[in-house]
């Protein structure tokens, strides 16, 4: 009798040390990205790919194989079925899946290696302010509508992550409102868009959604849909909020053209001011569409939630997980998962770019790279 082949024992579920919470520095988890085992380890940490997967036929362990250089679960367990004569008859069960089947990796296939390639692109993007698009196609060396679609992509994932449900202010807490008009230049699609935006004041929730008019109706209810009663408004003498006070609000106005600081109520609108400098400077300027301005917005509010420079490439990661997690849960139940956010989760595909969110470009065939969203 032939002795047995000794399998190396892998890690179980519980094993798993999963990532609370680490600092990383860019060129830190560049030359992560250049070890493929450290970089697997890192995505399994962060759940962004699964370390383990059990059989959907017998329940039994998969396990993880190179299989055409892409990495497989797959199971080799001796089951026995009965034939029609009731006989068990021994076979194999051959049941294979993609560890990235699920993952934000799903139907990539970049030449030079898409789970690098795409982390740096990830790593890039939460850490470069725009205009960064030339910069991804000469380091990366992928086209530039490829890079458009991850670009997109994530943009999606960033609006899927700030829809917290949770809401701004509340009883003896101050929110400052204001509208703000884009600035561009006439050739631009983004010209005479509005915003309208809140900031919490002492903290870093916000909230800002493109408004096509400010009319009362339309006021009210993103206040309500963005704000708890009992709040107290300070705007910059918006007469459409006027009622307020009516559906449960405190409104206090201030204008700065006498005073920046209320010397009675002590109101102020700085905080909001300051951030209307920051969505002016880091927005993009040029080349994007209308229709867009809903995703850059969410980008801007996840990088301002996310401030820390040392820990916003585990909070992109730890989001990406949580997105396509989501989704993954409510398939497996049977359900499609559509979110407030847009992402929609139909057999287990990314985010694509054409549902909810806008997208910068089309779908790219472009140096025989696949899309990261081909259906």
């Amino acid at each position: 009798m032939a002795p047995t082949k000794r399998r190396d024992p892998q890690p179980e579920a519980d094993s798993f040390v999963y990532c609370k919470g680490c600092e990383i520095r860019l060129h830190e988890f560049l030359s992560l990205t250049d070890n493929p085992e450290q970089l697997d380890q890192f995505l399994i940490n962060h759940k962004v790919i699964p370390g383990i997967k059990y059989c959907s036929i017998c329940s039994n362990r998969m396990r993880l194989a190179l299989r055409d250089g892409n990495p497989t679960f797959v199971c080799q367990r001796i089951i026995y079925i009965k034939n029609p004569n009731k006989k068990k008859v021994r076979k194999i069960c051959t049941k294979s899946v993609s560890q990235n089947r699920g993952t934000i990796f799903e139907n990539s296939n970049l030449k030079s290696g898409p789970r690098s390639t795409i982390c740096k692109l990830i790593a890039f993007w939460v850490m470069v302010p725009p205009p960064r698009i030339d910069f991804l196609c000469l380091e990366l060396k992928m086209s530039r509508k490829t890079c458009l679609d991850w670009c997109s992509c994530l943009r999606q994932v960033c609006d899927f992550a700030n829809q917290t449900g949770e809401k701004l202010g509340g009883v003896g807490k101050f929110v400052e409102v204001d509208k703000l008009k884009l600035k561009r230049k006439k050739e631009c699609n983004l010209k005479s868009s509005w915003i309208l935006g809140g900031i919490e004041q002492g903290s870093k929730n916000l909230f800002l959604t493109p408004v096509k008019t400010f009319d009362k109706n339309t006021l009210i209810k993103v206040i309500k849909e963005y704000v708890l009663p009992g709040t107290t408004i300070i705007t910059y003498r918006l007469e459409s909020l006027g009622c307020l006070e009516n559906e449960g609000y405190f409104h206090v106005t201030v204008n700065n053209k006498k005073h920046f600081v209320d010397r009675v109520t002590g109101a102020h609108t700085q905080t909001i001011v300051r951030l209307w400098r920051e969505v002016q400077s880091k927005l993009p300027k040029y080349g994007s569409r209308k229709e867009n301005l809903s995703s850059h917005l969410a980008e801007f509010i996840f990088k301002h939630l996310h401030s820390n420079h040392l820990t916003r490439i585990h909070d992109m990661f730890t989001a990406i997980a949580c997105a396509y997690n989501s989704i993954n849960v409510e398939e497996s139940n049977g359900l499609g998962h559509t979110g407030s956010s847009g992402i929609s989760s139909g057999d287990n595909k990314p985010p694509t770019a054409d549902i909810g969110i806008g997208t910068d470009s089309g779908i790219s065939t472009a140096n025989n790279e696949t899309p990261p969203f081909l259906l």
